[in-house]
């Protein structure tokens, strides 16, 4: 994702995800909020939390779902600003198709990232690479 933040040059990185469902999963961690912590870009979790969907009377469907979050990035001014957007494969194509009858722009990067070689390491090469990849980036820094 940090590649391809900055392959984009990207300002925002938005995802599928509440807040409170990232809280709640084992580990409490987002990889999208980490890159953007990392890179110094904005953030934000579009789907609603279980308090919103019940006010909002939303269900899981994607049709109930991806419309409130093409809401939450409007304020970025999608078709100005270079935007990733990280949602599951079942919505990628569904989204994008949402975004596109509305005028925005959108492409698919990455249609399933569990098919791209980074997926396909194991955990002590995914760690590897990890370690190598921030001292990488923390060597381009200046203070």
């Amino acid at each position: 994702m940090r590649d391809s933040a900055t392959s984009l040059n990207v300002t925002v990185i938005a995802e599928e995800l509440s807040e409170q469902l990232v809280d709640q999963m084992d580990g409490g961690a987002s990889v999208a909020k980490t890159v953007v912590e990392e890179l110094g870009l904005r953030h934000t979790y579009c789907d609603p939390n279980r308090e919103e969907r019940i006010a909002l009377g939303v269900g899981e469907r994607p049709e109930d779902r991806e419309p409130i979050w093409m809401a939450r990035i409007q304020p970025f001014s999608p078709n100005e600003t270079s935007i990733i957007f990280v949602c599951g494969a079942e919505h990628s194509v569904s989204f994008q198709s949402l975004l596109e009858r509305n005028s925005l722009r959108a492409r698919i990067h990455c249609q399933d990232w569990t098919e791209t070689p980074a997926a396909q390491l194991s955990e002590d090469e995914f760690n590897e690479w990890r370690r190598q990849a921030l001292g990488d980036l923390l060597s381009k820094e200046t203070y």
